[in-house]
């Protein structure tokens, strides 16, 4: 048979097939590049820079666009995909700018000047404006403009709503915060997950605070799509799924909670084997032991799982209600009110269904940015342009080998002192705009001096160091700087 005539009407099918297998951590699960279609792709390319599209808005891309990648987004890639994102999302005088690689102009820009120190209090303030326009943020008392400052709001934000005292997020069970400085931040392996909230028990002025925060990151992560800002927080694969409308099971119970969720996942199991056998439930083992023998109640150490839940004995007779219930605290009425007022916040700014342009796997990337991976020396030196004064063959080659040698940490503190965001995007530092820069710095005493970053225009000012051993010394003592400010120049 011809391979491409059978290929194209099975794709949808199997499409999904391929994701239930990679969700089962199976080797034999195909790369996503498989599916992708390459005269589609192609047709969809030139319809994305056409400039009557553009200048439309995006309302001139033909119905076929729209449709397959709305209902078989895979068939495109996904910079591809992020392109008619951003024309059907992004004020047309905005993308006609950048399709010509000129300054925006007749673009309504929305100015502000914050308190670095209360970036919450002036994120509520902002986002309660209509933000037509890109957003640019200056701070009080410092004189730096331009997109470095707005790229460290988005940054500081980023920080400020993962603070753990504002209680909005499921911490891990092993280490439920880390310290920086004088505050403690959240921590989840799997990323930031809304910690559920028992609403029969619950103060309904403290849900409203927490309902409130997450409208306000709803607006925040829209704005950060249509200013193609990355918002520097980890939200979980479980998370971006609700998002999109895709039901949870007990595997991101595991996720979420590992220990807990092994256990609940193996009970489930086991009793529902023991039902399809047709065997008394009466007679149900688990482990050996009776469900009653384990002690447990309708409570968990995140919460109660229904009304009085620390007062019901787990047993047989109820044990389905407990598996129910165990899903519903967490997947649902535990977080439909944060869930639906962080979806509220987005629609403010955008169409929640524009996101099905992506699998979930791939909006956690569109929001958060590329994921972590080793640098390389050579693909440093390729993304990398020198610029006048250009600095010698040998610092730029102490310089690399010193990124090349950076930890995940040391290279997220890197970033944010060159970008003033600590996270790539797709496609790392290639797809970076503008390109990234090392220009030297001249100094009479180059080992005393520290290098300098332009985070509005990704450059970096290299003094001649005497070695390698130096570089990275004022180079590490300039990204762990904490006196953070922006100068004009």
């Amino acid at each position: 048979h011809n391979s491409n005539a059978l290929k194209r009407p099975i794709q949808p099918e199997l499409y999904p097939l391929n994701e239930n297998i990679q969700c089962f951590g199976s080797h034999i699960a195909l790369p996503s590049s498989v599916f992708q279609h390459s005269k589609a792709s192609g047709s969809m390319a030139k319809q994305v820079s056409d400039l009557i599209v553009l200048c439309s808005g995006g309302r001139a891309v033909p119905d076929w666009c729209q449709f397959l990648s709305s209902h078989c987004p895979f068939l495109f890639p996904l910079q591809l995909r992020k392109s008619f994102f951003r024309i059907k999302s992004v004020p047309m005088t905005r993308i006609l700018s950048q399709h010509q690689q000129t300054p925006e102009r007749q673009t309504a820009v929305t100015k502000y000047r914050i308190d670095r120190d209360q970036i919450l209090a002036s994120a509520h303030k902002i986002f309660e404006m209509d933000l037509n326009g890109s957003l640019h943020i200056e701070f009080k008392d410092e004189p730096g403009i331009g997109s470095g400052p707005t790229r460290e709001f988005f940054t500081l934000f980023s920080e400020e709503i993962q603070v753990a005292s504002l209680d909005l997020w499921l911490a891990s069970e092993s280490k439920p915060t880390v310290k920086v400085g004088e505050k403690e931040f959240v921590f989840h392996e799997e990323g930031l997950f809304p910690k559920p909230v028992a609403t029969w028990s619950a103060d309904y002025k403290r849900i409203n605070q927490i309902c409130s925060h997450f409208r306000l990151l709803g607006k925040f992560i829209a704005k950060a799509l249509i200013d193609d800002q990355l918002a520097n927080i980890s939200l979980s694969l479980p998370f971006i799924k609700i998002l999109l409308g895709n039901t949870l099971d007990m595997r991101d119970l595991c996720k979420l909670r590992p220990c807990t969720g092994a256990i609940i996942l193996e009970l489930a199991s086991t009793w529902r084997e023991h039902v399809a056998n047709n065997a008394d439930p009466q007679k149900f083992l688990f482990r050996g032991a009776s469900v009653e023998n384990m002690e447990l109640t309708f409570c968990t150490s995140d919460g109660s799982l229904k009304e009085g839940g620390e007062e019901i004995d787990l047993t047989v007779n109820n044990l389905e209600d407990y598996l129910d219930a165990t899903l519903e605290f967490f997947f649902g009425a535990g977080i439909e009110k944060q869930v639906a007022a962080f979806k509220e916040g987005f629609e403010a700014f955008l169409p929640l269904e524009r996101l099905t342009l992506f699998s979930p796997e791939e909006l956690t990337q569109v929001i958060c940015g590329e994921d972590e991976k080793p640098w390389n020396k050579e693909d440093l030196k390729s993304n990398f342009a020198l610029e006048h004064p250009v600095p010698s063959a040998r610092i730029i080659d102490f310089l690399f080998s010193v990124l090349e040698e950076l930890s995940s940490d040391q290279q997220k503190l890197f970033l944010r002192f060159l970008t003033s965001c600590s996270k790539l995007p797709i496609g790392g530092f290639a797809s970076m705009h503008p390109r990234c820069t090392v220009s030297a710095k001249h100094s009479a005493l180059p080992d005393l001096e520290c290098p300098i970053a332009n985070t509005c225009f990704y450059k970096l000012y290299l003094p001649e160091y005497s070695s390698k051993e130096k570089l990275k010394e004022k180079l590490m003592e300039a990204m762990n700087g904490t006196d953070f400010k922006f100068d004009r120049s």
